[in-house]
């Protein structure tokens, strides 16, 4: 490789690197347990275990910021996703979940459970549509909605007993499929037709679980370890995050070009962002507050300059699961500065060449 270009690279990684991050627990002071899973535009959605049940929470930064979402009637809910004002996840009547979305307040509650279904779930949301999953008969089936019960699309796809869609962004929906008992990755377009297998050859089982323009995220097992991966649209592009000594690892959420999730590394579940390799990996872990014995990220966003991860870690002092929210508290580049940096460099080899 040229050097110049080498160093431009290098650079690039290198940004990810050069953050630090600073840690905020939202973990409201009157619950058992709290779970972070998705944010956006300075809201966070998860969920908290109150009285022995487990609701949705909506947050606003901060521990004390919390919203509680449960529906009237439901004994527990999830929220998994946000966009703007609306969140989505599912909530429990009567027993079985359903999958619906929210307008910030529990009394917003929409069902969008499908008709003929037993049970259905709500992952994300982008640009109006929902992705999740619905069991019909005993099978459960990719789904995707347009906020609606009657908009549901199954998407399950031809030879496949069970199918689940984890993440959409872009139109784009990321999950998995089980063919022959195996496990396999798979990005669909809104169809059940456009099922695409992107199961990576040599693995065992696969799983994708967000999806930003061209790149998915999730993880593979191989030779029974699972191991963080990132996809740019087939099983061939499959990319190793795991880091060196890592013993497990696996992706949650991309964007922007950065990937997060969870390493074990040195004996400890460490909540982890990437930047497109396993070298660029760095660990959330070491800027928690106070005594964690392990920590996982599911969410990850842009807000300017400043990127935002949302996850949990386990309080060994307090024996209980608690919601944090990381920043960067370093300025991080736009991907298309650092794209146009390559591109300059790339120009300026070929006039060399010239």
């Amino acid at each position: 490789m040229n050097r110049f270009l080498a160093v431009s690279l290098a650079t690039m990684t290198a940004c990810l690197a050069a953050a630090q991050w600073s840690a905020t627990v939202l973990h409201p002071s009157i619950a058992d347990h709290s779970y972070g899973v998705g944010g956006a535009g300075g809201r966070q959605v998860g969920e908290a275990s109150l009285g022995g049940n487990t609701h949705a929470i909506l947050w606003g930064g901060s521990s004390s910021s919390w919203l509680d979402l449960n529906p009237t009637g439901a004994t527990d809910s999830s929220a998994a996703g946000i966009e703007g004002t609306q969140q989505v996840g599912a909530s429990r009547f009567g027993g079985l979940w359903r999958a619906g979305i929210w307008n910030g307040s529990a009394a917003s509650w929409v069902d969008m459970h499908p008709s003929g279904a037993s049970e259905s779930w709500g992952t994300e949301m982008s640009f109006g549509k929902q992705s999740g999953g619905a069991e019909f008969g005993g099978e459960l089936h990719a789904g995707l909605w347009s906020g609606t019960a009657a908009s549901f699309i199954d998407l399950h796809p031809t030879g496949s007993t069970r199918s689940y869609a984890n993440g959409i962004r872009d139109g784009q929906e990321v999950g998995f499929a089980w063919f022959g008992g195996v496990n396999h990755a798979g990005i669909w377009t809104g169809t059940a037709a456009s099922f695409v297998d992107v199961h990576p050859m040599g693995a065992i089982g696969s799983s994708l679980h967000g999806t930003s323009f061209d790149q998915q995220v999730g993880f593979a097992n191989f030779s029974g370890s699972n191991r963080a991966g990132l996809w740019e649209g087939s099983g061939a592009s499959f990319v190793d995050l795991g880091p060196a000594g890592s013993t497990s690892s696996r992706a949650f959420a991309v964007s922007d070009g950065y990937q997060v999730g969870e390493a074990n590394v040195d004996g400890v579940l460490q909540a982890s962002i990437w930047n497109g390799s396993s070298s660029s990996w760095e660990s959330l872990h070491s800027f928690l507050p106070g005594t964690y014995a392990d920590s996982q990220a599911y969410g990850v966003w842009r807000d300017g300059s400043t990127l935002f991860v949302l996850g949990f870690a386990y309080n060994s002092d307090l024996s209980r699961d608690e919601a944090v929210l990381w920043r960067s508290a370093t300025a991080v580049p736009e991907p298309a500065t650092m794209f146009a940096v390559g591109l300059g460099v790339l120009a300026i080899l070929r006039r060399r060449r010239r």
